[in-house]
């Protein structure tokens, strides 16, 4: 009994020690075919990746037109409504305003017995600035305002360029450009500067306010050349497939495939479109009264 029991006990090892190395050839079977299975995938989908960002930007350039870069265009202005000017005529406003707030400011009766009231009245007097020269100017800031202002208005309108545009005041900051600084107005012969005085009309707390402004103004005729760079003459297209259902000769409703433009603007498109519309909203100041309206024409394009 004792040497049958020592006989089994050696069978039950020797089947155990097989069964754990069978089992250790197997792990090690299914590591390599792992590792090698692990190394074709990788390369496979390396190639893949490849391949579909390969495919993807060939695709994107196929239906994206080409970006054209910086572009000048030269017009001439002429304004058929008077222009007012937006510039104080008081060097020292800022200073003179915080003195009017002094517990012992002088009145507006005291300052005009002390000055007249002509001074009183220049000194809250809206004016143009001056070339070297002495002649009225516009500074470029001042058709960069009447762009973004232009813009705000068109965008609402369905079908215009300046609907396209996406965050416009930005897009005119930093990609449009005026030249020169100070743009020059050419008075017309026989005419001279005028000034300007209306009442200005607001709703307060407090009811409604009514106070007098007085602007210096250049006649109508008068214009100014000027020259507007953009640094991009459109923003590139992409053409994408749509899917639209139409009628057909048979009453019936079928789906069609059709080619859509969309993403671009055609920035020296939009800035004409933008100088077009001076001739209902102009320039300066009291333009909501029709003030510095203008026409335009283009003298060249580079």
């Amino acid at each position: 009994m004792q040497r049958k029991g020592k006989a089994v006990l050696r069978i039950a090892g020797n089947r155990k020690d097989r069964h754990s190395k069978a089992k250790e050839e197997t792990s090690a079977a299914r590591e390599r075919l792992y590792t090698d299975s692990k190394g074709s995938q990788r390369n496979s989908s390396a190639m893949l990746g490849t391949g579909k960002a390969k495919s993807n930007t060939e695709k994107r350039n196929k239906n994206r037109k080409e970006t054209k870069q910086m572009k000048t265009m030269e017009v001439r202005i002429t304004f058929f409504e008077e222009v007012l000017g937006t510039s104080p005529a008081d060097e020292d406003i800022y200073r003179n305003f915080i003195g009017s707030k002094a517990p012992d400011a002088a009145s507006v009766e005291e300052e005009i017995e002390a000055l007249g009231a002509d001074a009183v009245a220049e000194k809250g007097m809206t004016v143009f600035a001056r070339t070297e020269e002495g002649k009225p100017a516009l500074y470029d800031y001042h058709f960069k305002g009447f762009f973004k202002d232009t813009c705000s208005m068109l965008a609402r309108v369905k079908g215009s360029e300046s609907s396209k545009m996406v965050a416009y005041k930005k897009e005119i900051d930093g990609l449009i450009f005026v030249n020169p600084r100070l743009v020059e107005l050419e008075i017309p012969e026989g005419k001279t500067m005028g000034v300007c005085q209306r009442p200005l009309r607001a709703s307060t707390a407090l009811g409604e306010r009514v106070a007098l402004a007085m602007s210096e103004s250049v006649p109508a005729g008068t214009s100014c050349v000027l020259e507007i760079t953009t640094l991009i003459e459109n923003s590139g297209t992409k053409v994408r497939k749509k899917k639209v259902k139409t009628k057909n000769e048979a009453g019936e409703i079928v789906e069609d495939t059709v080619e859509v433009e969309s993403g671009g603007v055609d920035y020296m498109k939009m800035i004409r479109e933008w100088l077009d519309y001076g001739k209902l909203r102009g320039i300066g100041q009291w333009r909501n009264s029709g003030k510095g309206r203008f026409t335009w024409e283009e003298l060249r394009c580079w």
